[in-house]
């Protein structure tokens, strides 16, 4: 009997054994990097010219620029990006009309960039929220808090060929802050563009620029 018990013991030590084994060739979950679907760097030096917009307010569109900017730099560090100016100002300085294939390869000779990003800015007001006043002298001071549409499109396109290698949009409609209502065309109640639509803005770029940036999965791996 005691034989028989130790017999019993024993093979339920080595049954153990071999089930850690088989486990011990199983797999597990490991996070990868994936690398980004636009490599950024595979251009030597990148020009952006400052984005348009139909917005004229403040330095709209300089911040926007500013914006994408930053986000392209802080996806992939170390890619060279030169700021152009103006739409306007770029075109006048290769003596064209329009921003076409053969502007394209004049600005890319003349700036020594391979690549050139633009973008558009377009926002609507939509839904004012108005605040009323019973006072005569605060009329002249009335604001408003809107919420807006906006939709941000750019483009990077090869000056060499003037092909456009990738292009992206987002929309969103979010709260602004206050906008004067008495002055003519409104102003930014909030004092700035920043103040005004930084937010909105953000999430526009950090959508648009999706591909720009490494991303992570899960995948399972052998032992």
């Amino acid at each position: 009997m005691e034989r028989r018990n130790r017999y019993t013991l024993l093979s339920g030590a080595a049954l153990a054994v071999i089930m850690l084994i088989g486990c011990g060739g199983g797999s597990r979950n490991v996070t990868v990097t994936v690398p980004p679907k636009v490599d950024l760097k595979a251009h030597n030096t990148i020009g952006i010219i400052e984005f348009s917009s139909n917005e004229q307010q403040g330095d709209l569109q300089q911040f926007a620029t500013q914006r994408f900017v930053q986000t392209m730099q802080s996806s992939q560090p170390g890619v060279r990006v030169l700021e152009l100016g103006s739409e306007k100002r770029v075109l006048a300085s290769v003596k064209h009309q329009e921003l076409d294939v053969d502007a394209i390869e004049a600005i890319g000779k003349k700036y020594r960039v391979d690549a050139l990003v633009t973008g558009d800015l377009d926002i609507s007001q939509v839904k004012p929220k108005v605040r009323l006043s019973t006072s005569l002298r605060s009329l002249k001071s009335l604001s408003a808090q809107a919420n807006v549409e906006a939709s941000l499109t750019a483009r990077l396109m090869e000056t060499q060929s003037g092909a456009t290698l990738w292009t992206n949009s987002a929309r969103e409609t979010a709260s602004v802050a206050h906008v004067n209502l008495a002055s003519v065309g409104g102003d930014f109640g909030a004092g700035s563009p920043e103040d005004a639509y930084g937010s909105l803005l953000q999430g526009l770029v950090t959508r648009t620029t999706h591909d720009f940036r490494p991303t992570y999965e899960q995948r399972r791996i052998p032992n």
